[in-house]
């Protein structure tokens, strides 16, 4: 078991990335519920509704169309790749969620010396697009992505659940994650998952069965005595409910016990998993006559 702790509190990564103005999703509608939602389109000006895909999962839109310009207008940090909800198994509606980062590569100095090119735009239009490009002072000759950057690296995936007694409507899209973050509030009888909620050891089959590296596991419920751990070793109460979820995952990954305002550090070249957190911007852009339905067409294509 192991447990990391931030000096550094989440506001301060907040603040410094924060953007005032944000897409405003007002409802993520089950399926069960799309024709009664589509009737009243009780949506506040500049919000709208995501229906789900054929697997009863959601795509959050990280862009739109322009239907002026046929543009695209981007609503997140140009790192993440996709951001899915899903429907997990509680006493009222709730959703999972999934956020993908995408795959990423650098510049290898040595190799664009090799390549006989100088640092500059050229480099960072060819690592953008990476496709072969024109040299950009010998004509004729094409320069491919693989002369100048390193090996790509392949984006973080992170599965953030909440409030569920069974998440089976996520695995899909929860496959290979880095980690799950995911409930552990009771010991473990029907009596209690009928309430809606999980034990460590269904966290730990969840995470194996996702193929997670770590499983954080947070929400314990309050007949454990706060904190679960201490300097990373689960407490005497909570012991048999860790080593549960730890048999579950297996040698697969870590199990985590989270605890307020912890910064759990995801291993990947310059970057942590706070920078690849969801920041969105607006979606007020569009002409209000059209939002509705440019989100519709959105969700609608995979």
């Amino acid at each position: 078991m192991r447990m990391v702790k931030s000096t550094e509190e989440i506001s301060g990564f907040k603040s410094k990335h924060y953007r005032r103005k944000q897409l405003r999703v007002h409802e993520l509608v089950p399926e069960i519920q799309r024709k009664r939602k589509e009737a009243e389109d009780d949506a506040l000006p500049g919000e709208f509704d995501i229906y789900p895909h054929s697997d009863g999962t959601f795509h959050i839109p990280l862009f739109s169309r322009d239907p002026k310009t046929g543009g695209t207008r981007v609503y997140a940090d140009d790192q993440i790749e996709s951001v899915y909800a899903g429907p997990l198994q509680h006493s009222v509606l709730c959703n999972g969620f999934v956020v993908t980062e995408h795959q990423s590569s650098r510049i290898d100095l040595e190799k664009v010396q090799k390549a006989g090119l100088q640092p500059g735009p050229f480099l960072g239009r060819l690592k953008a697009s990476l496709q072969p490009l024109p040299h950009p002072t010998e004509p004729g000759r094409m320069v491919h992505p693989d002369e100048v950057l390193a090996p790509i690296v392949k984006g973080r995936k992170i599965v953030i659940l909440g409030d569920t007694a069974n998440s089976s409507g996520i695995v899909r899209r929860a496959q290979n994650c880095d980690v799950v973050v995911h409930e552990s509030t009771y010991v473990g009888n029907d009596i209690e998952f009928s309430h809606g909620h999980s034990c460590a050891a269904q966290a730990g089959a969840f995470a194996r069965q996702v193929k997670a590296k770590s499983l954080i596991l947070t929400h314990f419920g309050g007949r454990f005595p706060v904190p679960v751990c201490k300097n990373g070793i689960p407490t005497a109460e909570y012991a048999n409910s860790a080593n549960a979820a730890q048999e579950e995952l297996g040698e697969q990954g870590d199990v985590i016990l989270a605890s307020d305002l912890m910064n759990v550090e995801l291993k990947s070249p310059g970057r942590t998993v706070e920078e690849c957190l969801f920041h969105p911007i607006s979606y007020d852009a569009l002409p209000p006559d059209q939002r509705h339905e440019d989100a519709k067409n959105f969700v609608d294509a995979e």
